[in-house]
């Protein structure tokens, strides 16, 4: 089921009335559009309407919660208990009732109800939105889902939210008669779709391995979309029965058993994995088509930086001497994988000189790390024209470097961040040198080996 909130033409206030004592409630423009995104979402907890809502107005919470009580004892939207076990807490996450579809088709808001039999179906389905399992992966995406459509109803975007199940990716392969892929949940916004998967840690890494194979050939399949997969990894921020720790480790673990995979490099195609409390902020960039950071600006970003190390540092006596792609890659080196620049770094007496290919790299982005893996390798394999040294990474800003998790103990590796660089220009710039694959320590470049 697809629907985009919107752009629904919606009724602006409206007396409904219940039975035949003119009992009854008046549902404004804002009641029709959280009916619709629970019709659409199908579970939601009070706190996610709420978050909603308020992106739309200001809303009082307290207010909020008795009109959802007041839905409630109309069978416009039915309730369930979540607790979580013997923390003592708990809250209330909702479906849509009879009633509240019945008023949404009414006012012509569900399509597809066109009929006494599509009627009763859809009457139908709505009741088994209370039986479904895993409750908490369940909340947990529309924890995100809702995160990002808030920010889609402040800006005015034109994004769709789909149920996966309703739409799904087609196998173009004459001998399936199954969907290539299931997402978790997909938003559409123009060209640009996002695959949203949620991640407990319970999904085997050769399955997930699989799934991406699967986006890999949708992408193939469907060259004029641009397909964007955020694999979630639910965390804390999202409070559950269970408790998710830190998943650093998993991050590492899932990005290893993806990167290195045949044909990842899609021009169509971006991959991330982070953990959900880091998504939040990145979903409706990805939509927009602000993320991932084009190869020309983080090219511009660093020879920004490194002209101002050069020309204003006292501390940092080295030089930087730009070398020719053509005179480092071998002719199997595909193109993709290219540094963003290499270049001889010499010291002022010409003591210490060193060949480094300089990489980009953003948190959580597959394919980035894919590339310095790639170009890690050509390194400690002296697989180039000429002997080339070291791989320095290079992030956008602090909180990228600071979010972002590596997964192996790169041996050739130095990490910069070019947004400390450049606010700190007049002091000794700091490298960082991973010591495991998930802990650095800060050195100074001289001190590198």
């Amino acid at each position: 089921m697809e629907h985009n909130i919107l752009s629904q033409a919606l009724p602006k206030r409206k007396w409904i009335e219940f039975g035949s004592n003119r009992q009854g409630i008046i549902l404004t423009e804002l009641d029709y559009e959280l009916l619709l995104l629970l019709f659409n979402q199908r579970l939601l907890t009070t706190q996610q309407l709420f978050l909603y809502a308020s992106s739309k107005k200001s809303y009082n919470r307290r207010a909020f919660t008795n009109r959802m009580r007041k839905f409630v004892q109309y069978d416009i939207i039915k309730h369930h208990e979540y607790e979580l076990g013997n923390l003592g807490f708990r809250f209330y996450y909702y479906r849509i009732g009879k009633q509240g579809v019945d008023i949404l088709i009414n006012e012509g808001l569900i399509p597809e109800a066109d009929s006494p039999e599509q009627i009763q179906k859809i009457h139908k389905r709505i009741g088994s939105y209370s039986a479904i399992k895993n409750v908490d992966h369940y909340l947990g995406l529309q924890e995100l889902v809702i995160h990002t459509l808030g920010k889609v109803a402040q800006r005015g975007e034109d994004v769709h939210s789909i149920s996966p199940g309703m739409n799904p990716y087609v196998d173009e392969d004459p001998m399936s008669d199954s969907p290539l892929v299931i997402p978790d949940w997909i938003l559409r916004r123009k060209n640009r779709t996002l695959n949203i998967e949620l991640d407990t840690g319970t999904e085997k890494q050769a399955r997930l391995r699989e799934k991406i194979e699967k986006y890999i050939q949708l992408a193939k399949q469907e060259p004029w979309v641009h397909h964007v997969v955020l694999i979630a990894e639910l965390d804390d921020s999202f409070r559950t029965r269970f408790k998710y720790g830190d998943r650093t480790r998993r991050i590492g673990n899932v990005k290893h058993s993806i990167i290195n995979l045949r044909e990842l490099h899609q021009e169509n195609l971006e991959i991330y994995t982070l953990p959900l409390q880091e998504c939040y902020g990145l979903t409706f960039e990805l939509l927009l088509g602000n993320r991932p950071f084009t190869k020309e600006k983080m090219v511009q970003h660093l020879q920004a930086t490194l002209k101002i190390l050069e020309d204003y540092n006292d501390t940092f006596e080295f030089s930087f001497t730009s070398i020719k792609n053509s005179k480092v890659y071998l002719k199997e080196t595909e193109s993709h994988y290219y540094a963003d620049g290499v270049y001889n770094i010499k010291n002022i007496s010409g003591s210490l000189t060193r060949n480094v290919f300089f990489v980009s790299l953003e948190a959580g982005h597959i394919q980035s790390l894919d590339r310095l893996d790639y170009l890690h390798s050509l390194v400690l394999e002296q697989k180039t024209k000429i002997p080339i040294d070291l791989v320095i990474g290079y992030y956008h800003d602090s909180e990228e470097q600071r979010m972002d998790v590596l997964g192996k103990d790169y041996r050739k590796l130095l990490i910069i961040d070019t947004q400390q660089w450049s606010e700190n220009f007049t002091e000794s710039p700091i490298f960082y040198k991973p010591i495991s694959p998930y802990r650095m320590e800060a050195i100074m470049y001289e001190d590198w080996s």
